[in-house]
């Protein structure tokens, strides 16, 4: 989380959502871009029935490409962001118990 979402939303508005902790609706998240679309309920599933649609009409092999290689890079971001954040939440607990 400490990773991906200042990439998204910048290191204010990251600080503010994690630290006031409050709790957003659908479309306070679309605003902020980490929801790509909100649709009625009555709609989403032939919504998501047009979005499989568009997807499916793409050919298969590049689309296949394109997902490995940006997950690949995610993913090698990640490990690296996903290693720090475990060890500062590792000092975190450990401080803590040292005031306790």
């Amino acid at each position: 989380m400490t990773h991906l979402l200042p990439q998204t939303l910048g290191h204010q508005r990251t600080m503010e959502l994690i630290v006031l902790g409050e709790r957003h609706g659908a479309q306070a998240l679309k605003d902020l871009g980490l929801v790509n679309r909100v649709v009625p309920l009555p709609d989403m599933l032939p919504t998501a029935l047009t979005l499989a649609a568009q997807v499916a009409s793409r050919s298969a092999g590049a689309t296949s490409r394109l997902k490995r290689l940006l997950t690949s890079q995610l993913q090698t971001q990640l490990a690296g962001a996903l290693e720090l954040e475990r060890k500062k939440a590792s000092q975190a607990r450990c401080g803590a118990k040292v005031l306790a």
